[in-house]
């Protein structure tokens, strides 16, 4: 259980720094809206491979 949480921790805060990546590696195009990491799409992602 202790290690599907911290799994869980890790895949969110990778999901952020991708997000935040590409929020400053396209900070200058034009057009472009910044994306925000928000907890239920990270809580549905991390949830999809463990068994209830």
């Amino acid at each position: 259980m202790a290690f599907e949480t911290a799994l869980s921790g890790l895949n969110a805060a990778s999901s952020d720094l991708d997000i935040v990546g590409n929020n400053i590696a396209n900070s200058n195009t034009a057009g472009f809206k910044s994306s925000r990491g928000e907890f239920a799409d990270i809580f549905a992602v991390s949830n999809l491979g463990v068994a209830g």
